[in-house]
């Protein structure tokens, strides 16, 4: 086996010399897919300014260094563009944290998803009769969740 089966990430070889090369890709890569944030939207061409760390999506029919990397996520190193080509459900949050991107049917999607603030409060239930105290009480229990998770405002 010289790879991974999901990520294709490189393995070591039984007497293998210089292991750290294979070793080191395999970090790189890794670097890149674990909690995965990218700068934008997919590009058809590296931007010009892009610096070692920053990770982009490519778009349908690139260009440049980008070129016959389709869909791929991308990463700048020191030694040049990583690229990972990317499976259905990939996920990746914009580091501007407004929104996200998602593989799907063989493309990236944006999505929801936000590192910004959470979504504006949600008022508690009020009123209704005797009968409607368990589902209030169920409401604000999910109220009280999401809450804590800060998905809402208090």
């Amino acid at each position: 086996m010289t790879q991974t089966d999901r990520l294709e990430l490189p393995t070591l070889s039984t007497g293998q010399a210089q292991k750290e090369i294979t070793h080191n890709e395999a970090l790189v890569l890794l670097d890149m897919l674990v909690q995965p944030v990218v700068e934008g939207a997919p590009l058809e061409s590296p931007p010009a300014a892009a610096q070692a760390g920053e990770c982009y999506l490519v778009a349908e029919a690139p260009s440049g260094e980008f070129d016959g990397q389709d869909g791929a996520m991308a990463i700048l190193t020191g030694s040049g563009w990583r690229f990972v080509a990317a499976r259905e459900g990939f996920r990746c949050l914009r580091r501007d944290g407004v929104g996200a991107f998602e593989y799907r049917s063989g493309q990236w999607v944006e999505t929801g998803g936000s590192l910004a603030s959470p979504a504006a409060a949600i008022e508690a239930p009020a009123g209704g009769s005797v009968v409607d105290v368990e589902a209030r009480f169920a409401i604000d229990a999910i109220l009280s969740v999401l809450r804590e998770h800060k998905v809402i405002e208090e």
